[in-house]
């Protein structure tokens, strides 16, 4: 078509196919997530509800900032997540859809501790700082969240790992993909999928050994014969 001056150009020559982000995701195993708990709990007991959130929530930096007491169902065990502080400002979640999640007992604990402690605010915030406003991420990553990784020997990541670390954790102890995808907020599951499958080599594997037990486990099938006329 383009030879026979059809088309004068091809209009697919400067388009390239969307990748998707997972080259930039690092997640912390297990073993890391517990260290990093238990140093954060004696070293900055004032962060430590707060890094346990997002590990436990997967919810996005600004939607923690923005998070109130009142979003909190403690019967229900649901936090209802339609804020998001960001540059200075109050807005809805990035999808701009409101969602409400799960809340682990333990989460709940946590969070019913920190309730106590938490110092006084007139916005209501669960993550105020400490004149009871709004928190400066910036400083918060600068003076919390980076030392709390040094101390406890990982390397940097940014804080949006995670949210990375969160769905890695769940996939890797079987939740469903759709599950998830709605703790998340992610528009389609497919997301969810192009982001999260291949942090999974543990269940990759197990997934090419699951028809393996089946042979292991069959029982032997006792053939009987008959004769003609029998």
């Amino acid at each position: 078509m383009i030879d026979s001056n059809v088309i004068t150009r091809n209009p697919a020559r400067k388009q390239t196919l969307k990748e998707t982000k997972n080259d930039k995701i690092r997640a912390l195993s297990s073993i890391e997530v517990k260290a990093l708990l238990s140093k954060t709990k004696v070293v900055y007991p004032d962060f430590y509800p707060l890094l346990f959130t997002a590990l436990f929530t997967g919810m996005r930096q600004g939607e923690l900032l923005a998070l109130t007491w009142d979003s909190i169902n403690w019967v229900t065990r649901k936090i209802t997540i339609d804020k998001n502080y960001t540059h200075g400002r109050v807005g809805t979640p990035k999808t701009g859809k409101t969602r409400k999640i799960d809340m682990s007992q333990e989460l709940m604990q946590v969070l019913r501790e920190w309730k106590i402690a938490c110092p006084p605010n007139t916005n209501n915030l669960v993550f105020p700082n400490g004149d009871g406003n709004y928190q400066d991420a910036n400083n918060m990553i600068k003076r919390r969240f980076k030392p709390s990784l040094e101390r406890a020997g990982i390397d940097t990541i940014r804080f949006h790992d995670l949210r990375h670390t969160y769905a890695s954790l769940l996939l890797a102890n079987g939740a469903p993909m759709k599950y998830v995808q709605h703790q998340l907020g992610h528009s389609s599951i497919k997301m969810t999928m192009d982001l999260y499958t291949h942090l999974l080599p543990e269940v990759t594997e197990q997934c090419v050994n699951l028809l393996d037990c089946l042979v292991k486990t069959s029982q032997p099938v006792e053939e009987v014969i008959r004769k003609f006329g029998t």
